[in-house]
């Protein structure tokens, strides 16, 4: 039987996301809105999807080369990675990813809890920190969608700018009378 600290890891479900993310760009987008680099259990993954993610934000392919310019990992780690089977459905598998990562997040936690115990604390001072940590962990496995206003507005002001030049005019709607 697995020990429960292995149980909740698949390198090579890792490892077929991060191929996936190597060879197409369309994948990564896709990928890069459902998990994040703390959802690996491996260093090294993690350090390749911040790497891809990087690519992906500066508008570069995500090549070793380019990989390499933002991270440094080694090539027979990059070769393994690349050279691992693409998935079809990538989403099912980031689901999987993030439910493993949420799982390691509270083992992680669960484990603490003893030593917090120990302190001289109050039991609803206690209680109030447990729930808040329990409460960070699980939402953060469902909050992928979530954007900042900021990011949003500035997103669509990008937008309507890119629609106004190709235009080459003004971009038409109603008159809200304010400027």
């Amino acid at each position: 039987m697995l020990n429960d600290e292995f149980s909740n890891i698949d390198t090579d479900i890792e490892k077929a996301v991060l191929s996936s993310c190597m060879h197409s760009e369309d994948i990564l987008s896709e990928v890069i809105t459902q998990i994040s680099a703390s959802d690996f259990s491996l260093k090294v993954h993690s350090d390749i999807f911040e790497a891809l993610l990087s690519c992906y934000n500066a508008g570069e392919p995500s090549g070793l080369t380019f990989i390499k310019k933002y991270k440094k990992i080694e090539d027979e780690v990059l070769l393994d990675i690349i050279g691992t089977t693409t998935l079809v459905d990538v989403s099912k598998y980031c689901a999987y990813l993030k439910e493993l990562s949420t799982k390691r997040k509270l083992m992680n936690f669960i484990h603490q809890i003893p030593s917090k115990m120990n302190q001289s604390t109050s039991l609803s001072l206690l209680l109030d920190d447990i729930n808040k940590n329990i409460f960070n962990i699980t939402s953060s496995a469902n909050s992928k969608d979530i954007k900042d206003v900021n990011v949003v507005i500035e997103e669509l002001l990008d937008t309507f700018k890119k629609i106004k030049e190709q235009k080459k005019g003004d971009v038409l709607g109603l008159d809200t009378g304010f400027d």
